[in-house]
């Protein structure tokens, strides 16, 4: 079965025409021309039929009822500002420390709009005689403003060790904070949800109320490899003249890589209706209560649930944007390693990897991603947030070790 499209041009023209025939030629010839005349021409010749095809309507009611796209007549280029400072100095022969300083600015950024939003004074669950424009519905005038701003800010140290003495060794360290108003990355598929509350043309400040800490506002990460070969055997400070010690102990190599990061912010939301048809409603904060439980996180309990609480419907959560942060991760993986020679050329190579090599496990973010939906007690205004504390998910699990050989020749 094949498809056929008719596309037309300008405002009202017949478009997206279609309608589809079977082929007996499997494609190997031309079944009609596509000139918008809708013909079937036959494989043997003969009279010319109808394709049986239903045109789109050029009758311009058949727009209402749709929505509508919104871009600012003069909408400004997003722009990024970068700077950098760094200073690197030599330690011995052997070591080089770096130290930088990075920063950026970015500004013009988009930021998601309903033309038809109600005005916040206005909200309630029956506040439709509200909306700016009554032949539209909620959500229908979307687009984007160019109000978002982000900030970012990082130390970054480095020590690196070229392979002298049988070791080798490379270690930095970042700390960093970003904030912004909207966190965009691969269309949302990337780096948690897309939250936020306040929606332009419902507040003076619109994009600014959400400013806070970014979806990507990793605040320290430490990360390295170290390679060592052992001082054993043939060319080695030890045991290098015996046979049998250099097949036993010489060659072996171990290496191991660390990597600790902190965790990423996210968003705690409630089921309470803000009535805007867009955002997503933030919790309250409970004063004078903090965020971490009594006696420390844990994987049961990763925050004071008593610091949340549901606000009114159409009422919007003072609690800041990304508010929590998830668990980070700590994974250590080890390898050791040792190639024999067997005949002339031909080589066997014994391998062991251990990844996560300490059985640490790391936990996945609340509700196994960047966001979470809690749900709230009661489910009334003042409601504290219950149940909603626990890590069920992880992203590095347990020890994996693995023995391997390889010949090569």
């Amino acid at each position: 079965m094949q498809s056929l499209d008719n596309y037309g041009s300008g405002m009202g023209a017949s478009v997206a025409s279609s309608g589809g025939f079977n082929d007996q030629s499997n494609g190997i010839y031309p079944a009609t021309k596509f000139d918008g005349s809708g013909t079937l021409y036959p494989l043997g010749g003969g009279a010319q039929n109808p394709l049986p095809y239903t045109s789109a309507s050029t009758d311009p009611g058949r727009f209402n009822g749709q929505g509508g796209g919104y871009n600012d007549y003069n909408t400004p280029i997003a722009k990024i500002h970068q700077w950098n400072l760094a200073m690197e100095r030599e330690l011995g022969a052997d070591y080089v420390v770096t130290v930088a300083y990075v920063g950026s600015h970015g500004f013009n950024l988009t930021f998601p709009t309903d033309l038809n939003a109600i005005p916040e004074s206005d909200l309630s669950s029956n506040d439709t005689q509200y909306r700016p424009y009554q032949n539209y519905q909620a959500g229908q005038l979307g687009g984007n403003l160019y109000e978002g701003i982000s900030n970012y800010h990082a130390l970054q140290a480095t020590i690196s060790k070229r392979m002298t003495h049988g070791l080798s060794l490379s270690f930095n360290y970042t700390w960093s904070h970003m904030l912004d108003d909207q966190d965009s990355s691969g269309w949302g598929s990337h780096a948690g949800s897309q939250t936020w509350q306040h929606a332009s043309y419902l507040n003076l400040n619109q994009a600014a109320l959400n400013y806070g800490p970014s979806n990507f506002d990793q605040r320290q990460a430490f990360k390295g490899y170290a390679v060592y070969e052992l001082p054993f055997g043939k060319g080695k400070p030890f045991m290098n003249s015996n046979m049998i010690a250099n097949e036993v102990l010489g060659g072996w190599q171990i290496a191991g890589t660390v990597i600790e990061l902190a965790g990423n912010p996210f968003q705690p939301s409630g089921p309470g209706s803000l009535y805007t048809h867009a955002g997503t409603q933030f919790l309250n904060r409970v004063p004078g209560v903090s965020l971490t439980p009594q006696g420390g996180k844990s994987w049961k309990n990763w925050f004071n649930e008593a610091a949340f609480s549901e606000p009114a419907a159409g009422a919007f959560g003072n609690a800041q944007r990304n508010d929590l942060v998830g668990p980070g991760v700590n994974e250590f993986n080890l390898s050791a390693g040792k190639e024999f020679s067997i005949w002339e050329q031909v080589k066997f190579q014994l391998r062991c990897d251990a990844t996560n090599a300490f059985n640490h496990p790391s936990f996945g973010a609340i509700g196994g991603g960047s966001n979470g939906n809690f749900g709230l007690s009661g489910g009334s205004p003042g409601a504290p947030v219950t149940g909603n504390a626990v890590l069920s998910s992880t992203t590095v699990g347990g020890r994996d070790l693995q023995l391997s050989g390889r010949i090569t020749f």
